[in-house]
């Protein structure tokens, strides 16, 4: 439609993607459970709160129903010829993921009392359906994700385990602005090992974990965004009282991108130590801190303090809550890199034997530098960025096999940065003057799901 000139508009500041890409990590983090950095094994295949964990072959089928007051990710602001395609777009959201899985004995339990060798897999194919009548239904074209997960690992005795794993993930979210041949679509691919050694008097724990991250987009135009990562990361950890631990971390990141390697490799190393400790039988506090470096090929690099910070507190037997703050820095798809200061807190409580409540939220403060964008765009060097975030979700279990939730989710990302195209001369049959193009990255959407989801 008006893929003429929006083709040479931008790069890689199209906010779906960046939503998922931001978010996603450190929700992870979040939800992983450990409060010292480099956890002892790579969560694979998770097991659902609500549902008993089953062995050998499972399957399960999810749908959504909702509602998404911002489909496109618009700023909102399209009052003027230059904004004109920044529309906050609402409609209806609907999803369709079946899955099946197979987990081996004790897999999923925190301790393994038996047998040596445990492995699962899980295939889930993701197709999501927006339909909003606004902009002639561009946003209504299906979407089509999918998830693959392996894991094996071999523990012969408690002192030594080693784990091996492979996660594939393509996501796709729906059209940015009037693109009507736009396709945000990318796969993501890691590969590791992770090994744990306990000495035999059990005080000293020693973790080491190679990763193999890899980003392809599958739109051309995103394509120098396609990059490779290996992340080596090494944990010590000592034991010096019942369940207190003093621990020194490192990592050192070999980020290779496809194109323009030269000016975008980094090879970043992170030395961090800290202390995690329960200060009393409801609370546990995990403190720490180091210094990193980034070493990037050109351009401005990191070179600054990194902060840790975790706590657990059970306020009742069922009510559980949680606060983690980092202070860190990550390679960037949008740019170089981004100087980051991210804080999460969630809680947890069940009511009875089938209703349980979620929360999760979060505030981001990240900061960006050297912006990746298109030639002769018109467009600052530094982007600051302000994401606030929450989820939250009750569920309830209708049978053992049957669970229905309600989830509501808010994202907002606030930016000053704005990037703007040289006036197009000839813009296109619906328009009698030269045209420039002014993005405002800056989005807030609000979602609201009806899930039902069938284990079987």
């Amino acid at each position: 439609m008006h893929g003429l000139y929006l083709k040479s508009y931008r790069l890689l500041t199209v906010p779906g993607v960046l939503a998922v890409l931001l978010l996603t990590p450190v929700i992870a983090r979040a939800q992983g459970g450990s409060m010292i950095p480099v956890p002892r094994e790579v969560g694979v295949i998770a097991p659902d709160a609500q549902i008993e964990n089953r062995n050998g072959f499972s399957g399960s089928i999810l749908g959504y129903m909702g509602y998404d007051t911002n489909i496109s990710y618009g700023s909102g602001d399209d009052s003027t010829a230059e904004t004109q395609f920044e529309s906050a777009v609402p409609g209806l959201s609907m999803s369709l993921i079946p899955g099946i899985r197979y987990v081996s004995p004790q897999l999923l339990e925190s301790e393994r009392t038996g047998g040596k060798v445990h492995y699962g897999f899980e295939i889930r194919g993701i197709y999501r359906q927006n339909y909003s009548p606004d902009k002639s239904g561009i946003y209504n074209d299906p979407r089509f994700g999918a998830h693959l997960g392996g894991v094996v690992i071999y523990s012969p005795s408690k002192m030594f385990t080693i784990q091996a794993y492979e996660m594939f993930d393509r996501y796709s979210e729906p059209h940015y602005m009037i693109r009507d041949t736009f396709t945000a679509s990318w796969d993501q691919n890691q590969a590791g090992v992770l090994m744990r050694i306990v000495p035999g008097d059990g005080l000293l724990e020693t973790v080491l974990r190679y990763n193999m991250n890899l980003y392809y987009f599958e739109d051309s135009e995103l394509s120098s965004a396609n990059k490779m990562e290996h992340n080596i990361q090494a944990r010590v950890s000592y034991k010096f009282l019942p369940n207190s631990h003093l621990w020194l971390t490192g990592s050192y990141d070999i980020n290779q991108y496809f194109e323009n390697g030269g000016v975008r490799n980094s090879m970043p190393i992170k030395v961090a130590g800290g202390v995690s400790t329960p200060l009393w039988t409801s609370l546990a506090l995990s403190l720490g801190g180091g210094y990193g470096w980034g070493f990037y090929a050109s351009g401005p690099a990191p070179d600054t303090w990194l902060a840790f910070a975790g706590i657990q507190y059970s306020m009742s037997a069922r009510l559980k809550l949680f606060f983690k703050y980092e202070h860190t820095f990550e390679d960037s798809l949008l740019g170089s890199y981004s100087d980051q200061n991210n804080f999460t807190f969630g809680a947890t409580m069940p009511f009875g034997q089938n209703l349980l409540f979620t929360a999760q939220g979060g505030y981001r403060h990240l900061v960006f530098a050297s912006i990746a964008h298109a030639e002769a765009a018109n467009t600052e060097n530094t982007r600051v960025d302000d994401i606030f975030f929450a989820d939250l979700t009750l569920s309830y279990k209708i049978r053992k096999d049957l669970v229905l939730r309600a989830q509501y989710k808010f994202m907002t990302d606030q930016t000053p940065y704005r990037a703007a195209t040289p006036p197009f001369p000839n813009p296109g049959p619906d328009f009698d003057f030269p045209l420039t193009i002014v993005n405002n990255p800056s989005f807030m959407k609000h979602e609201l799901y009806l899930t039902l989801a069938w284990y079987f």
